[in-house]
Parts: structure tokens; C-alpha cells; sequence
């Protein structure tokens, strides 16, 4: 009779302990805690709700940490990303425009002589059209004092009217004609430019390789 109860007894304190330990392995499950924003802590399900916006950390029974979810970026931290993506990829775009530029300079021209030639070729052609467009002007301008004088000299009211519109005429085309002279004194500084910069640059590619 007393074996049975000490058996009974052992049968027992095992079950519960085994019961203890399925209950710790069932409460091994998700305990999630958070700071809030304005300091404050909170934990279970609830933590999930109360800290959208902040990171969670999950817990499990024994209180060692399993997880830890950041907190979601705010929008400003959004746009700040966003925007240093750009720029990266601004740079990436500038540095391939930088590398194809130094290629194309490196198998154009094989010396500074090359690039002073196509240069001083370029410089030509736009300073010959800047020669012609300014004779132009000069004949405009002539043109245009002789019709003044003789629109000041007709007294028929028909021709007058007609020399008056042949006025109007050449000043239209005189204020086109100067516009035409601007754009290629324009067109020239960007030539000579360009070919400062490509002589700098084949200069600098040329140092880089000795």
C-alpha cells in the first residue's frame, strides 16, 4: 500500500512538472515590447498597435530576445533616401558621360596639333558667317537710310504708304539679321571653349599615361 502511494506520489510531481514545462514551452510564444515616442514602454499585442511608428523588439518566455523589427522610416527619412538616391545616381550618369567623353577624345585625335587643327577649322567657318552676316547688316542699314530718305521726300500718299511698308520690311529683317549675328558670336565663344576644354582634358589623359 505504501509503494502504490509513493508510485501514485512519482506519477504525480511528474505529470506536473511536465505540465509546467509545456506550459513555459506554449508561453515561449511572442512577447513583443516597444518605446513609444514619448518614452513610454508597452508590451503584448498591444505593443503592436501602441508603436507603429518605433521599433519592436519580441521576446520570448524567458525574456531573451527572438526579433527585433526596425521602425517603418518616417517620410521625411523617405524623401531624404530618395533624394540621396538621386544624387547617386546623378554621379554614377556623370562619371560614365566623364569616362565615354575621355574615349571619344583618345580616339579622335592622336596629338594637340589635331585638336588646335579641328579647332582653328571650326573658328574659320563660324567667323566666315559672322563676316558675311555683319556685311548684310551694313547693306540693310544703307537700305534702310536711303528708304527713309526718299518715304521723307514722296508726296504721293499711295507711294508713300508703299515706301513706308518696304520701312517696316527692313527693319524686320535688320532685327532678325542682328539676332543671326549674336547667335553665331555665341556659337564661336562655345567653339573656343569646347576646345579648351577637350585640349585640358587630353593634356590630363596624356600626363595620366606617361
Amino acid at each position: 500500500m505504501a509503494r502504490l502511494k509513493t508510485l501514485t506520489r512519482s506519477l504525480l510531481l511528474t505529470l506536473l512538472l511536465a505540465g509546467i514545462d509545456g506550459l513555459l514551452a506554449t508561453n515561449a510564444w511572442a512577447i513583443k515590447k516597444c518605446q513609444d515616442s514619448e518614452g513610454n514602454w508597452h508590451y503584448g499585442d498591444f505593443a503592436v498597435h501602441a508603436c507603429s511608428q518605433s521599433k519592436i523588439t519580441t521576446l520570448d518566455a524567458r525574456g531573451n530576445i527572438t526579433e527585433e523589427q526596425e521602425a517603418p522610416l518616417t517620410d521625411q527619412e523617405k524623401q531624404a533616401q530618395a533624394e540621396a538616391l538621386r544624387l547617386e545616381k546623378e554621379q554614377l550618369a556623370k562619371e560614365t558621360d566623364q569616362r565615354e567623353e575621355r574615349n571619344r577624345i583618345l580616339s579622335i585625335y592622336e596629338t594637340e596639333a589635331d585638336i588646335e587643327r579641328q579647332r582653328d577649322n571650326q573658328l574659320y567657318s563660324v567667323q566666315s558667317n559672322i563676316d558675311v552676316t555683319k556685311a548684310y547688316i551694313k547693306s540693310l542699314k544703307d537700305r534702310q537710310a536711303t528708304n527713309k530718305t526718299k518715304t521723307a521726300a514722296i508726296t504721293n500718299s499711295v507711294l508713300k504708304q508703299q515706301s513706308e511698308a518696304d520701312g517696316v520690311e527692313l527693319m524686320d529683317k535688320l532685327t532678325s539679321a542682328d539676332k543671326q549675328l549674336l547667335d553665331l558670336y555665341q556659337q564661336k565663344k562655345n567653339v573656343e571653349m569646347k576646345f579648351e576644354r577637350e585640349l585640358d582634358l587630353y593634356r590630363e589623359l596624356r600626363n595620366s599615361e606617361e
